[in-house]
């Protein structure tokens, strides 16, 4: 048996259900939420707003500029962001300025834990490095990264660097997060 509440779909919200167990919420005629024994799709935004927070779509970012890298070798945390329970893309970019420093490497990356650590970091897929990097100032950018969280976690955006004589360099950059579902 189908069930239909406020069958006027000009106005207001209509919510249908099925003998399968599917359902629909309606808004203006338009299905916002569709439930099947599969799965949810929930409308995100179709116009060049920003989706609401917790929906499909929604984005989050952190940009910082000019920050000194601390002592030679040791992980820094750039910036950061929180994101809420989900399925998260994140991505990050970092601009490394050598400011009279003789550089041997920078590394960027993204992780779930702060500090001088390198925790969960995994060459190629969430931190990347450039070698040889000694008098020229550089760029580093990780694509998409899925980050999949059951709880609020805040992410960062970390950095380090091997260097002598001079310096210290400086970083800047954007960590940001678009919610996948």
């Amino acid at each position: 048996m189908a069930v239909t509440l406020n069958s006027s779909t000009s106005a207001g919200l209509v919510i249908t259900s099925d003998t399968t167990g599917s359902m629909s919420l309606q808004s203006s005629g338009t299905t916002k939420i569709a439930i099947t024994s599969t799965g949810a799709a929930i409308a995100g935004t179709n116009t060049n707003d920003s989706a609401a927070a917790g929906y499909v779509g929604e984005y989050v970012s952190s940009a910082v500029t000019a920050t000194n890298y601390g002592a030679t070798n040791v992980w820094g945390d750039l910036t950061s962001i929180s994101l809420t329970a989900g399925d998260w893309d994140v991505t990050a970019v970092a601009f490394i300025n050598v400011n009279g420093a003789t550089m041997t490497y920078a590394d960027t990356g993204i992780s779930v834990t702060s500090g001088n650590s390198s925790t969960g970091l995994v060459f190629g897929d969430n931190y990347l490095e450039i070698n040889a990097v000694p008098t020229f100032n550089t760029g580093i950018s990780i694509p998409a990264y899925r980050i999949s969280i059951a709880s609020t976690t805040t992410v960062y955006l970390k950095y380090r660097a091997g260097y002598s004589a001079g310096g210290p360099p400086t970083a800047a950059g954007r960590l940001s997060a678009r919610r996948v579902r």
